[in-house]
């Protein structure tokens, strides 16, 4: 019972083999489960079996040298302790899906791709993708040879990170523009080997985003936190797409009250935000501003959990703009209203760290002066993603079909507030009797 016990706990155990030649070699072997034998059975063993070797049930083919970059674990010696916690299971790409335009997708499924013998699946290597927009990126890492997601029967490894990047404007390789792709665990905190990300295609501007074709690059790698803990390892699996980036088409739209220009932007009149730990931010300007410093402080700050889906109000007072019989509140959608949070602490709000895609379209997308978005706080790592305090910066704006009709417009209003990003607790139950 306490080698069962043991054997549960480990995720693998390190043994020692050796060979006829007097050659030893040290390798990490995983127990999945310890069956008890009784006595019946363990009489019937002969004493002196020889091993017999199984002829494989599908033939397969001569074995040919490996491709992909061999492991190469860290000179320094491992206690058992820690050669068990970094055994790292290799888990290659299985299935990548992103949706494009006009019929377009990226379509890699590489179970389909070895049972087929043409290259039909070829075509489903890129994608075209409108400018200023968001696409979904879903990789699926081969568990254990099986794509079904069952985690109880994939050994999915939780040490590897899956990153994305596309050349925007074609000047090679940039770490720094790398984004990670979130792990899609079950409840249970189980790897599953899935990964997705809401892929953010910049508007072209002729120099950072620019039209055309474009490479995307996904790649697997042992974690940063994984090779921190247990040595670098060279490992990296690289798969290399295409994506084509072409403008967004201008609609007119005629409509029966035009604005008329120029025409006051609304102003920021709430700021709402619940967190935890009993945080929460609540700006009330006609409140706040009533008291002496104008900032009400008890309520600038707030802190979230990693992983975590948070939701922000924003209201605005539409008291200066023209009231009509489409917009008896006197709310029109003459101003964009975003957020960010500079999560990497570089200074900079980059638009992967806008949360405006998130914002609901029941109140956002209609002229009542209220903007509910969804902020979703990805998991904390040492690179992409940092714990601590982080700025939140507010913006409202001329929208794009305002300055379309009217004319640019130079108006900006920001607000900022501060996040702590802090990482999800564990929580375990232990029963006593009494």
């Amino acid at each position: 019972e306490q080698l069962r016990e043991m054997f549960d706990e480990g995720s693998s155990i390190p043994i020692t083999i050796q060979f006829d030649n007097k050659r030893s070699e040290s390798i990490d072997i995983k127990i999945c489960t310890v069956t008890e034998m009784t006595a019946t059975e363990e009489e019937t063993i002969p004493t002196e079996t020889k091993i017999k070797v199984k002829q494989a049930l599908i033939p397969y083919a001569a074995s040919q040298p490996r491709r992909t970059s061999q492991l190469r674990a860290n000179p320094a010696p491992y206690s058992p302790l820690q050669r068990s916690r970094c055994a790292l299971c290799i888990n290659r790409i299985g299935l990548v899906q992103m949706p494009g335009e006009s019929g377009t997708r990226i379509q890699d499924d590489m179970q389909t791709t070895a049972l087929s013998n043409d290259d039909q699946y070829r075509q489903y290597l890129s994608a075209t993708v409108n400018e200023d927009a968001f696409y979904r990126l879903h990789v699926q890492l081969d568990c254990g040879g099986h794509l079904s997601g069952d985690s109880l029967d994939n050994p999915c490894s939780r040490f590897l990170s899956v990153t994305v990047w596309i050349d925007f404007n074609d000047n090679e390789l940039d770490e720094s523009e790398s984004r990670p792709l979130q792990p899609a665990w079950s409840n249970n905190d189980v790897p599953t080997g899935i990964y997705n990300l809401d892929v953010y295609i910049p508007k072209i501007d002729g120099r950072n985003t620019k039209a055309g074709s474009h490479r995307m690059r996904i790649t697997v790698m042992p974690s940063e936190d994984y090779q921190r803990d247990c040595g670098r390892f060279s490992y990296k699996e690289i798969r290399d797409y295409s994506i084509n980036i072409i403008p967004i088409k201008e609609i007119k739209v005629e409509t029966t009250t035009r604005f008329i220009c120029p025409i006051n932007i609304a102003k920021i009149t709430l700021v709402i935000m619940a967190g935890e730990k009993g945080t929460e931010i609540r700006d009330d300007k006609p409140v706040t501003s009533l008291s002496p410093n104008y900032i009400n402080q008890h309520h600038m700050a707030v802190t979230l959990f990693e992983h975590t889906v948070y939701l922000l109000r924003i209201q605005l007072d539409c008291s200066s703009q023209l009231k009509t019989q489409l917009t008896p509140t006197g709310c029109n959608l003459a101003q964009d209203v975003n957020v960010w949070i500079d999560l990497n602490d570089d200074g900079k709000f980059d638009d992967s760290e806008i949360g405006a895609p998130y914002r609901w379209p029941v109140t956002s997308y209609m002229a009542e002066g209220i903007y509910d978005i969804q902020i979703y706080v990805p998991l904390i790592d040492s690179r992409y993603m940092k714990n601590g305090q982080h700025r939140m910066r507010i913006s409202v704006s001329p929208s794009d079909y305002y300055q379309r009709l009217c004319g640019e417009h130079n108006y900006l209003e920001t607000l900022e507030y501060m996040v702590t990003i802090i990482p999800r607790m564990k929580y375990s139950c232990k029963y006593s009797s009494v």
